[in-house]
């Protein structure tokens, strides 16, 4: 198992590179100009993530307000893209602020704006909560703020980035112990969670609230997200046609869901040859779109992905077949937080959390051996037992 690296081993590993010093002059003039004498709200740093982080830290974050005393439109979410997104949907009535994480790192003219705007916010509780993230941008947003209480999670340190994390272990701050990688990423964010309202709190299985809105889909269908963000992560495409002939036949629709990305995946069910009918939504739904969907599903069958996770929180049963990769970092769940809905099959591995470099034989653009070993059988009994629990 990888564990994280200790600060005192990888302080001297890499030297500060040279755009620290530049950036930290642009954050030294930004602190010279005076804060707002009353503060009052909180300021969120979220790292650069995808749907499926997002979905986890929801755990954390949509209990802010309660733990903070304050009202929900009294917090600003600071993130990228992804997040973005998600915000209006997950986090109703927090304010989002959308970051270019790129050139607040590179950029010091871009560095120096938001920057300021940090600054001149005024903001009375500063939060990192991203176990995995960038030093020069969410430590830096969270120093910037100066406000009076700063907490952080304790972060992923490599010896890149030990030096860096090192120079703003000095700022004065309340650190989480998050725990040694793989530590699941929704108990990190209980202890967040725990932390900001200075008492225990409970780990139970994520829950997002959603009000439907109608799919165009039959009322009885099934979700199939056959697509990851690499190939490698992939269980084979005949594997889930399997699974779809399987739900048709119990009279299910089998619905494909992906990202615009996912075009071989999409080349490849156009060719695919069914002896039953499918619906293919890859690369055809706004987020809301999605989340009606996975929604109103009878279930969902997938990879380790975004989908996976918000099905999970929207109530949907979920089968989620996983590699070894990350293995516990975003599943399984830890039991108190697993719904009883939910079946994560996978084969163990010596090799496990290798960080998706495999080191057994495969070929390229072909699932991992450990994900590849999850058979047919396996999953189609997974899903008669979910359909039976919840009929």
């Amino acid at each position: 198992m990888n564990q994280a690296p200790r600060a005192d081993d990888l302080a001297a590993a890499r030297p500060l590179p040279g755009r620290w010093y530049v950036m930290r002059f642009v954050d030294f003039l930004v602190g010279l100009w005076p804060t707002p004498r009353q503060r009052r709200g909180a300021l969120v740093v979220i790292a650069d993530s995808g749907l499926g982080d997002v979905a986890l830290a929801h755990f954390a974050i949509a209990r802010y307000p309660e733990a903070l005393g304050i009202a929900a439109g009294d917090i600003t979410i600071v993130g990228t893209g992804p997040a973005q997104s998600l915000a209006p949907l997950i986090f109703p009535g927090m304010a989002f602020r959308r970051i270019d994480e790129i050139a607040f790192h590179r950029s010091p003219f871009y560095r120096f704006r938001f920057a300021l705007w940090v600054r001149r916010s005024g903001f009375a509780v500063a939060i990192c909560g991203s176990h995995m993230r960038k030093p020069m941008v969410c430590d830096a947003l969270v120093e910037i703020s100066v406000a009076p209480r700063q907490i952080a999670v304790s972060p992923y340190r490599t010896p890149k980035t030990a030096r860096l994390f090192a120079a703003y272990d000095k700022a004065p701050r309340e650190t989480v112990d998050g725990g040694a990688y793989p530590t699941a990423e929704i108990l990190r964010a209980s202890r967040v969670l725990s932390a900001v309202a200075r008492r225990a709190v409970d780990l139970i299985p994520p829950r997002i609230a959603w009000t439907a809105k109608p799919t165009g889909l039959p009322p009885h269908y099934a979700v199939i997200a056959a697509g990851a963000s690499v190939a490698e992560k992939c269980w084979p495409l005949e594997s889930f046609m399997d699974v779809a002939r399987f739900v048709a036949a119990r009279g299910l629709l089998p619905v494909f869901i992906g990202g615009d990305t996912d075009h071989a995946l999409k080349q490849a069910l156009e060719s695919a040859k069914g002896d039953f009918a499918f619906v293919d939504r890859i690369g055809a739904t706004t987020l809301p779109e999605l989340f009606d969907i996975l929604a109103g599903a009878a279930i969902l069958v997938g990879n380790d992905t975004g989908p996976a996770h918000i099905a999970t929180a929207l109530g949907a049963p979920t089968i989620v077949i996983l590699g070894g990769g990350h293995f516990g970092a975003n599943f399984p769940y830890p039991p108190e937080a697993t719904p009883a809905t939910m079946r994560v099959l996978f084969h163990a591995m010596k090799c496990f959390h290798c960080e998706w470099h495999c080191t057994q034989p495969h070929d390229p653009g072909q699932p991992v051996p450990c994900i590849d070993a999850v058979g047919v059988d396996e999953v189609l009994r997974a899903v008669d037992d979910c359909l039976n629990a919840v009929a």
